[in-house]
C-alpha cells in the first residue's frame, strides 16, 4: 500500500513538473520588450521578471531532460549521468523509480505465481550454489529460482504479497537471504533477493534478473523506511512423504536443477581482481558453494575438535600450524554456511529412530529429507525418514504417515546415551525441489556407479565433485564414525591428513580383497545382519565398509567387485564407482540429476575446496611444534619482523598504545649485563595513566565491545560494527572490496555498517574523524584507535617468557573472558587464527606468571594468574595442573581432588592423554607420591 501511495505521489509530482510548470510559466511569465534605452535607466521590475522567467524555463528544461534520461536508464538498463546536476538527478531518479515500481507491480508479466510446487529442483539460498567456474562448462540452464532487484520502496511484506500472494511469507524471503538481510525493516536499493520456490518462468523474465545491472551507483543506494510487519507463517499440511518416485517425477518437470546462485557473501566478491583477493585473504568467488549446511557443519566441527586437542596438548611457546591462506578462506566460507544445531538434530534423530526400530526390524531406509533454514518457520528442521515399507510405531513425539516417520520442527529428539546408529553410511547428496536436503543410505545401493550421461570432461568432473562430497560426508559427519571408508586409487593425501582409524587408502582393489573376504566370512558365520547395529554391544562389529573408487576399474576389476558384493549382500559392504561404462549409471550431471527416480540438485565439492579441507585437516592433525612469535629464544629476543611481519609489527602495535613505556626506559630495565632470570624479575610496569586523551578501544579479550567513542552508538548491527573495527585494525590500508571479501559480506551491507561505525567512533579533540573517508581508496583507522589485543602484544613485546612480572600482570588484567566470547557460530569466521593466537598467548602469560609466583611461594598471585588464564583457555591442562599444586600446597584437599577429576574427565572426552608431568602431580596429590617406574 505504501509503495502504491509513493508511486502515485511521484507520478503526480512528475506530472506537475512536466506539464503544470510550463503551463504556469506561460500564464504568469513575463518577457519584457527591451530596447537599448531600457538598459540605461533604472529597472521598473520588468527586467527582473524577465530574468526570473528565463531562469524558471531553464530549470524546467533541465528537469525535463533529467526525467527523459532516467526513463531511458530505467528502460534500457543504462547509467547516463549529466555533469553538474548529480543532486537533482538523484532526486528525479527516485521519482522515476517509484513510478516504475508502481507500474511493474500491476503489470501482468509480474503477477504472483500460483502457490504450486516449483517447476524444478533448486537448492536453498546460501547452501547449494554452484561455483562460478563450473557454470561455464554446464549446458544452458532452463529453470532457476527467480531473483528480485530491490527498488526504492520495496519491503519484504510487499514482495511476499507480490510473489506468494501472502504477506506473511516475508520470512521465507528473509531466511533465503540471511547472508544479506540483517534487519527485515531495511532493504537497500540494488540488493538482489532470491525468491525460493518462484521459478524464473513464473516471474516472466526467462531466468534473467529483472534488474538494471549488477550494481547501482553509490549515489543511488539507500535504505527503505518501510517496516515489514512480522507475522508467523501459518502451519501448512505436511505433504505425503511416502509418495513414490513416479508421482514425484510427474510433479517435477525435467530441467537442470539450478542452485540459487552465489550467496551474498560470494556475490560481494564479483569484480574483485584476483591479486586483490589474494592480498586480502578473501575467498575466490564460489568457494565452498557446493557444500550443504550439514556438510559444512561436519567439516568445521571436525577441524574444531582436532584444534581443541592441539590446544590441550600444546606446550608453552608453541603455536598451532598455519594451514595457509587458501585453507583459511575455505574454512571461513564453510563457517558461514554451517548449521551445527541442525547437524546435531539429524544425528540425534537417526539414533532415536535406530533405538525404536530395534534389532528385529528389516525395513530399509530409502531416503531422508531435512528441511533447511530457508524453509518456512514451521518446517525448518523437520526430518522425514522414508522407508521401503511401513516401519511401525514411531518414536514418541514423531509423526507417522504410511512408510514414513517425521520428526516435527518443534520436537527435540532424545536418544539414549551412546546409542549407535543403524545407518552410519548416511550421506547428504543434494537438494530436492522444495529446498530440503536429500540424504540417502549408501548401503541401500550396494553398487553405485556415478557419472554423467554426457561423456565429456565436464561430466566426468561433476561426477568427481559429487564423489568428493560423499567422501567428506562419510568422514566428517558425527554418525560416520561407525563407518569404515576405504579410498581406492586416490585420495591418499586426504586420508593421511585425516589420520583417523575409520578411513584408509589402498592402491587398488586387490590390496583389500583378502581382508574383505575374511570379513564377509566372519559376518556370515555370526549371522544377524546389519540390524544388529541397534545393539550397542554389537554395533562396532557390524560397522559398514564403503569402498570409494577414484578411477574406473575396468571390466575385470568390475567383475571381481560384483562377485565380492554378491557374497556380502546384507553384510554391510558397499562400493561407489566412478564412470564404469558397463554398469547402470547414476546420472549426477543431468538436468536435473536423478537418484533412482528422485530429481535433485547435487552437492558438489570442487578441487579447490577439497585441497582446502585437506590442508585444514593436515594442520590440525599434529601437535603444535612451531615456535610462537610471542615467545623469545633462550639467547635473544624474537625478531618480530620475521615471525609476524604484518600483524605483529612492534612499531605498528606501539603506535596505537598511547601509554606504552618509551624504548629507552625499557633498555634500562634490560641492560646487556643482566641475565635472563634477572630480566624476568625486572620491574617494567606501564604507566598508570595515558599521556593522551582517551580514544576508542576495541575489546576482543572477552565479549566484544567498543569503548571510548565520542559518537552516537548505532541502533542496530552494533556487534557487526565492532567486527568491522577489529578487521580494520588487523588489516590496515585495505580497500573496500578487500574488506567485503575478507568479511564475506555484501558491498551494500559493508557500506551501511561502515557509516554506522564512522558515526559511532566520532572525532578526536582536534576534530579528526576516528574513521576517515577513504579518499585514497585505502581504509585506515585513526592512529589512536587501538584494541586490548594490541595493548597485550605491546606489553609483552620482548617475549612472554622474558617479560617482567608487572608486564605479565598488566597483560592478564586486560582479559575479561574467552576471546570473542559472544561471537556466535558463523560470525567472525575470518578471525579463527586470531582467536587461537589470543587464547594461546594469554595461556602462556598466565602459565609463566603462575610458575614464577609458585616458585616464590606467592600462592595468591599464582592462583590469580591461573584464573585469568582459564578465562581464555578453559580446561587447559597445564593451568589446571598448577591450580592442583596450589590447592594441595595450601591444604585444600577437596578442591585438589575436584581439579584432578576435572582434568581426567576432560582428557577422556577429548580423546587425548594427560602428560607424564600431570599424571605424576595427580598421583602425588591423591596418593601421596608418584608411582614407581622402571
Amino acid at each position: 500500500m505504501m509503495r502504491a501511495l509513493r508511486g502515485l505521489g511521484s507520478a503526480l509530482l512528475l506530472g506537475a513538473l512536466l506539464a503544470g510548470v510550463p503551463a504556469l510559466l506561460v500564464r504568469i511569465g513575463r518577457w519584457p520588450q527591451l530596447g537599448w534605452r531600457d538598459l540605461l535607466r533604472p529597472d521598473d521590475g520588468s527586467l527582473l521578471l524577465g530574468a526570473l522567467t528565463a531562469g524558471a524555463w531553464a530549470a524546467w528544461l533541465v528537469i525535463a531532460a533529467l526525467v527523459l534520461v532516467e526513463i531511458v536508464n530505467a528502460v534500457a538498463g543504462l547509467r547516463i549521468r549529466l555533469p553538474g546536476v548529480a543532486g537533482p538527478q538523484r532526486w528525479v531518479a527516485g521519482l522515476v523509480l517509484s513510478v516504475a515500481a508502481l507500474i511493474g507491480s500491476n503489470h501482468p508479466a509480474q503477477a504472483a505465481p500460483p502457490p504450486a510446487a516449483p517447476a524444478a529442483p533448486a537448492a536453498p539460498a546460501g547452501e547449494a550454489g554452484q561455483a562460478a567456474d563450473r557454470d561455464e562448462r554446464a549446458a544452458p540452464q532452463t529453470s532457476r529460482w527467480a531473483t528480485h532487484r530491490v527498488q526504492r520502496g520495496d519491503t519484504l511484506w510487499d514482495l511476499a504479497e507480490r510473489y506468494y500472494r501472502d504477506g506473511m511469507a516475508w520470512q521465507r524471503i528473509r531466511d533465503a537471504n540471511a547472508d544479506l538481510i540483517d534487519d527485515p525493516d531495511e532493504l537497500e536499493i540494488g540488493w538482489r533477493l532470491v525468491l525460493p520456490g518462484v521459478t524464473a518462468e513464473a516471474d516472466g523474465n526467462d531466468g534473467r534478473p529483472a534488474d538494471r545491472g549488477q550494481q547501482e551507483d553509490a549515489d543511488r543506494r539507500g535504505a527503505s523506511g518501510e517496516r515489514s510487519e512480522p507475522a508467523a507463517q501459518p502451519r501448512r499440511p505436511i505433504s505425503d512423504p511416502g509418495a513414490g518416485p513416479a508421482s514425484r517425477r510427474a510433479a517435477e518437470p525435467a530441467g537442470r536443477p539450478t542452485p540459487v546462485g552465489e550467496p551474498a557473501a560470494e556475490a560481494a566478491l564479483a569484480g574483485v581482481p584476483a591479486p586483490e583477493l589474494a592480498r586480502a585473504g578473501a575467498p575466490a568467488a564460489g568457494v565452498a558453494v557446493g557444500a550443504s549446511a550439514l556438510l559444512a557443519a561436519g567439516v568445521v566441527g571436525t577441524v574444531a575438535l582436532r584444534r581443541a586437542r592441539q590446544l590441550a596438548e600444546r606446550a608453552p611457546g608453541r603455536r598451532l600450524p598455519d594451514p595457509g591462506a587458501a585453507a583459511r578462506r575455505v574454512e571461513a566460507a564453510l563457517g558461514q554456511r554451517q548449521r551445527p544445531n541442525l547437524l546435531r538434530r539429524v544425528d540425534a534423530a537417526v539414533r532415536e529412530a535406530t533405538a525404536t526400530l530395534g534389532t528385529g526390524s528389516r525395513v530399509r531406509l530409502d531416503r531422508v529429507l531435512v528441511a533447511g533454514p530457508a524453509a518456512a518457520e514451521d518446517r525448518a528442521g523437520a526430518i522425514t525418514m522414508i522407508f521401503d515399507a511401513p516401519p511401525g510405531p514411531p518414536p514418541p513425539g514423531w509423526l507417522a504417515d504410511g512408510s514414513a516417520w517425521q520428526c516435527p520442527a518443534g520436537h527435540e529428539p532424545s536418544p539414549a546415551p551412546r546409542q549407535p546408529t543403524r545407518w552410519p553410511a548416511l550421506a547428504c547428496i543434494g537438494w530436492v525441489s522444495d529446498g530440503s536436503m536429500l540424504m540417502v543410505d549408501l548401503e541401500s545401493r550396494p553398487l553405485l556407479n556415478l557419472g554423467a550421461a554426457r561423456r565429456d570432461a565436464s561430466g566426468a568432473e561433476v561426477a568427481e565433485d559429487f564423489r568428493a562430497a560423499l567422501m567428506l560426508e562419510l568422514t566428517c559427519a558425527p554418525w560416520s564414525e561407525q563407518a569404515r571408508v576405504i579410498m581406492i586409487g586416490g585420495d591418499t593425501d586426504f586420508v593421511t591428513a585425516l589420520g583417523e582409524p575409520h578411513a584408509a587408502a589402498a592402491s587398488d582393489l586387490a590390496e583389500v580383497t583378502p581382508w574383505l573376504r575374511r570379513l564377509i566370512m566372519e559376518r556370515r558365520a555370526a549371522g544377524g545382519g546389519i540390524a544388529q547395529r541397534a545393539d550397542p554391544d554389537r554395533a562396532d562389529a557390524w560397522q559398514p565398509v564403503v569402498l570409494l573408487f577414484a578411477r574406473p576399474l575396468g571390466a575385470r576389476g568390475l567383475g571381481e567387485l560384483r562377485e565380492l558384493l554378491a557374497d556380502a549382500r546384507g553384510l554391510g559392504v558397499s562400493a561407489v564407482c566412478l564412470g564404469e561404462p558397463d554398469e547402470p549409471l547414476v546420472d549426477v550431471g543431468g538436468r536435473p540429476a536423478d537418484w533412482f527416480g528422485t530429481d535433485f540438485a547435487p552437492q558438489l565439492i570442487d578441487r579447490s575446496v577439497r585441497a582446502g579441507v585437506t590442508a585444514l585437516l593436515a594442520a590440525s592433525r599434529d601437535p603444535a611444534a612451531d615456535r610462537a612469535w610471542w615467545w623469545a629464544d633462550d639467547t635473544a629476543a624474537p625478531d618480530r619482523h620475521t615471525t609476524a611481519p604484518d600483524r605483529h609489527d612492534t612499531e605498528s602495535a606501539g603506535a596505537r598504545i598511547t601509554w606504552l613505556r618509551p624504548p629507552g626506559d625499557r633498555a634500562q630495565d634490560h641492560s646487556a649485563s643482566s641475565t635472563p632470570s634477572q630480566e624476568a624479575s625486572a620491574v617494567n610496569d606501564p604507566p598508570a595513566h595515558s599521556s593522551s586523551p582517551a580514544a576508542p578501544v576495541v575489546g576482543l579479550l572477552g565479549p566484544v565491545r567498543l569503548t571510548g567513542t565520542t559518537g552516537v552508538p548505532p541502533s542496530r548491527a552494533g556487534r557487526q560494527c565492532v567486527e568491522y573495527a577489529a578487521w580494520l585494525l588487523e588489516h590496515p590500508g585495505a580497500t573496500g572490496q578487500e574488506m567485503a571479501a575478507g568479511l564475506l559480506v555484501a558491498e551494500g551491507t559493508r557500506r551501511s555498517n561502515m557509516s554506522r561505525l564512522r558515526l559511532w567512533l566520532g572525532h578526536d579533540a582536534d576534530g579528526l574523524a576516528y574513521l576517515p573517508e577513504a579518499y585514497s581508496g585505502r581504509i585506515e583507522l585513526h592512529p589512536d584507535v587501538t584494541s586490548d589485543w594490541l595493548r597485550l602484544q605491546a606489553l609483552l613485546v620482548i617475549g612472554v617468557n622474558r617479560a617482567a612480572d608487572g608486564a605479565l600482570r598488566a597483560a592478564l588484567e586486560l582479559v575479561r573472558g574467552a576471546p570473542l566470547a559472544d561471537a556466535a557460530p558463523g560470525q567472525w569466521t575470518w578471525a579463527e587464527e586470531l582467536r587461537t593466537d589470543m587464547c594461546s598467548m594469554i595461556r602462556d602469560a598466565a602459565h609463566v606468571l603462575a610458575e614464577r609466583a609458585l616458585a616464590g611461594g606467592d600462592h595468591a598471585t599464582a592462583r590469580w594468574a591461573c584464573e585469568r588464564g582459564l578465562l581464555a583457555a578453559e580446561e587447559d591442562e597445564r593451568l589446571l595442573c598448577l591450580r592442583l599444586q596450589i590447592e594441595h600446597d595450601t591444604g585444600n584437599a577437596l578442591d585438589a581432588e575436584r581439579l584432578a577429576l576435572r582434568m581426567t574427565r576432560h582428557a577422556r572426552a577429548l580423546g587425548v592423554d594427560l602428560s607424564d608431568d600431570t599424571v605424576a602431580v595427580i598421583q602425588r596429590v591423591l596418593e601421596g607420591r608418584p608411582r614407581r617406574r622402571a
